[in-house]
């Protein structure tokens, strides 16, 4: 792997940027001859740093080893999954989202007494079948939901069968009546059964009346189907 462009230090360079924040591609320092590559994500105010390395091996499923390969890789699974360009306020400050942040990919919403909505997963290549990934933990479902927080946090993405496109389903982060500060965590694929792991997905929101269609709902359910499944599973509340 060349590295060599970044033993300039200091030495940046821009991928991406629009009107709502940018992506710079860094080097850090580790001595005089070592040097980690990162992406710097800022918007506004916030600002993010990435290892390239090490969220590459979370992330892909094919390993490269050409440097820009798995540039492109990390910083297209950043556009996708977090949607940092689509959030048009200053990202620091996540309890001004006054909409639901992922009403675009709900299809047949239906509404109850402006205080919970219920909406099916799409795609926005049409699809509704993914695979589910996390951070937190999964249990056997029996005494509490098949997915649970770690250490009060969590984050939940589908992934699209067809076209591989991610989509944040729940961060703690972000969503809800109190976001909280999340350090990244390993994602884990959701399984159910051993082998059951393509899913029709079915979210539903609680809310007070005075938030009803924002981001900061009070509950978040999830329930999934499959030919498998004798009935529909609620894996998350």
């Amino acid at each position: 792997m060349d590295l060599s462009f970044l033993r300039i230090q200091q030495q940046e360079k821009k991928c991406y940027k629009n009107e709502y924040g940018e992506i710079v591609l860094r080097s850090k320092q580790i001595d005089a001859n070592y040097y980690i590559p990162q992406i710097c994500i800022e918007i506004n105010q916030w600002k993010k740093i990435i290892d390239i390395e090490k969220e590459y091996l979370l992330i892909s499923e094919k390993k490269s080893k050409k440097f820009y390969d798995m540039v492109h890789d990390v910083i297209k699974n950043q556009l996708n999954y977090n949607k940092i360009f689509d959030l048009r306020i200053n990202a620091k400050y996540h309890r001004q989202i006054n909409y639901l942040r992922i009403i675009n990919n709900l299809d047949n919403i239906k509404e109850y007494s402006n205080e919970a909505l219920s909406g099916v997963l799409k795609c926005n290549c049409g699809s509704n079948k993914f695979h589910i990934y996390h951070t937190g933990k999964q249990t056997k479902g029996i005494l509490s939901s098949d997915i649970v927080k770690y250490k009060g946090q969590i984050i939940i993405y589908a992934k699209c069968l067809k076209c591989k496109e991610t989509i944040k389903v729940l961060d703690t982060n972000i969503d809800g009546i109190k976001p909280k500060e999340i350090q990244q965590q390993k994602f884990k694929k959701f399984i159910l059964k051993k082998d059951i792991d393509i899913f029709e997905i079915t979210l539903m929101y609680n809310y007070y009346k005075k938030d009803y269609k924002t981001n900061r709902f009070v509950e978040c359910f999830i329930t999934v189907e499959n030919e498998k499944l004798i009935k529909p599973k609620r894996i998350y509340e």
